[in-house]
Formats: C-alpha cells, sequence, structure tokens
C-alpha cells in the first residue's frame, strides 16, 4: 500500500482542487487553511486507522486492509465523521461529507493502484480483493522490516507521481489565472 505521506499530500491535494485559489475554507468547513489541511491529512488515513492496533501487536497483516478498505466503510465512516464535524464546526454536513467521503475512498483507489494484495472493496457482500492491472504505486512492504531499501523505491516512485500531479494542478490553474487576466 502506498506510505502514510503519500495519502496525506493526495488527500491535500484533493482538498486543494476541491478549494480552488479563491475559496475561503472557512465558510464551508469553519477552519483554517492550515487546520483543515491537518484534517484532512487524519481523513486521508481513516482506512489505516485499524493498523495502529497491528503496530502495538507485531501484526500488521491481522488489522490492515480488512473490511474498512470498503466502499460501504467509506460511506459509513464519512457519515459518522461528517456529522462531528458539522456539529464542531456549526457548518453544514454534506461538504464534510463529500470531502471525507472523497478522502477515504481516494484512499481506497490508491490502494487498489498499489503493488499487494488488492482491496475488499465490495464488503460485505464479497471477501474478493480487487486489483488494479496497472499499478502506480509500489507500496510499503512492512514485513521485510523497517530498513528495507523497498521503502527507498517506494518513496521515490510516490514522490514522481505525486510531483507531478501537483505540477499538473498548479500548471492548470495557471491557465485559469491568465485566461481571468485577459
Amino acid at each position: 500500500m502506498p506510505s502514510p505521506l503519500a495519502h496525506s499530500i493526495a488527500g491535500a491535494l484533493l482538498m486543494s482542487g476541491y478549494l480552488g485559489n479563491n475559496r475561503d475554507p472557512r465558510i464551508l468547513f469553519g477552519l483554517s487553511w492550515p487546520a483543515l489541511f491537518a484534517v484532512t491529512t487524519v481523513l486521508s488515513l481513516l482506512p489505516d486507522l485499524p493498523t495502529v492496533a497491528g503496530l502495538f501487536t507485531g501484526d500488521l497483516a491481522a488489522y490492515h486492509n480488512k473490511q474498512e478498505h470498503s466502499l460501504l466503510a467509506g460511506l459509513m465512516v464519512s457519515a459518522a465523521v461528517a456529522w462531528l464535524f458539522s456539529l464542531a464546526t456549526s457548518t453544514r454536513w454534506r461538504h464534510w461529507f463529500a470531502l471525507t467521503l472523497a478522502c477515504y475512498w481516494l484512499h481506497l483507489g490508491m490502494d487498489y493502484l498499489t503493488v499487494g494484495r488488492g482491496v475488499m472493496a465490495l464488503w460485505p457482500w464479497s471477501h474478493e480483493r480487487f486489483g488494479s492491472p496497472i499499478r502506480l504505486f509500489y507500496g510499503l512492504h512492512w514485513s521485510e522490516g523497517w530498513r528495507s531499501w523497498r521503502h527507498l523505491t517506494t518513496v521515490v516512485t510516490e514522490a514522481m507521481l505525486l510531483g507531478a500531479v501537483s505540477a499538473l494542478i498548479l500548471w492548470r490553474r495557471s491557465l485559469k489565472r491568465d485566461s481571468t487576466r485577459s
């Protein structure tokens, strides 16, 4: 699966694209840019939350990439998280739901596009794992330990892919700015 850093950066890119250049996040979310960035980072990692238990037990496979990596889990978790954040910030539930669900499903999509065992996207209807024939991410290999050279491969490939996406977003924004000036 992609690294937590890649999931976080992808969530930040999603948030940035959702808000665009001219939108104040306080209007939709009741939070400043830095606070919303921090929240989006956490939202992007929600499907991996059970992995924390695996860190304590020493068995990541027992807790990671199970039912929480399904589309239905994304809907349920997003609804609950949106309700909590809309109450806490006195903002609309639908904005929080859209952002949370987008971050959650982006995480699943990235895991789907990673070398590995795939995701249980259709749980509870199916326990089958789905993986893309096209793999954009090399993924982390925790079973090899923290010092594996393969982690470097993961970080380099993720940096290249997410850097290219970032460059495309910045280029698109510059085209929009130029067209509004004319």
